[in-house]
């Protein structure tokens, strides 16, 4: 009879105990739950830092490529690489140069401006062209052709690359006399940057 009092006087104190391990087992398991809910959105956080330094990095990478392309394109746009090509400026300069240099009659023929490819492999980005001149002059010596090429580099707007040159002997009738030597026959590729027109569609 004792026994079954003590138990009596012992439910409560039982109970309550049973409900605090309880509520400790579901704290624990909760601070558990918010521990690794904490972890998670933590390491979402530190992605998403990741991912943002990424992509400010990318953005300033690129910036700093439009910068120097932008550079590129106005120091070509400078030297007359750009736009529309200017044979007369072309004409001037050889003009000079004969007048200057005292060189003989300077023959030059131009052809009709193509695109560099005209293949439709570069669908993107400007139109590189090309125009050919033909350039034919009698010489006292080489170094006169190798003056004219130096002058038309240094002073024409643009950029041209000698192609070919051929050089001719060609003794004058009187030896006697000062006068060419040499004929030369040159072919020099004008290069110039240009913007590409869109194509039209038919019907369009």
């Amino acid at each position: 009879m004792a026994a079954r009092d003590d138990f009596k006087h012992l439910q409560v104190p039982l109970t309550i105990a049973a409900v605090a391990i309880a509520l400790g087992a579901a704290l624990a398991a909760g601070s558990l739950k918010w521990t690794e809910q904490a972890r998670q959105e933590q390491l979402q956080a530190q992605a998403a830092r990741v991912e943002a330094a990424g992509k400010l990095a990318r953005a300033r990478e690129e910036e700093q490529e439009i910068k120097h392309n932008l550079l590129q394109y106005r120091a070509l746009a400078d030297q007359g690489i750009v736009g529309e090509e200017n044979r007369l400026d072309w004409i001037e300069r050889i003009a000079a140069i004969k007048l200057s240099r005292k060189l003989y009659d300077i023959h030059y023929e131009i052809a009709e401006q193509k695109k560099l490819d005209d293949s439709g492999a570069n669908a993107s980005g400007p139109d590189i062209m090309i125009s050919r001149m033909n350039l034919n002059l009698p010489l006292l010596h080489e170094g006169d052709l190798f003056h004219l090429l130096g002058d038309l580099r240094a002073g024409t707007r643009g950029y041209f690359q000698v192609r070919s040159c051929q050089l001719s002997r060609e003794p004058p009738a009187d030896r006697r006399a000062l006068a060419p030597q040499l004929g030369a026959n040159c072919e020099l590729d004008f290069y110039t940057i240009r913007e590409r027109v869109p194509t039209k569609v038919a019907g369009s």
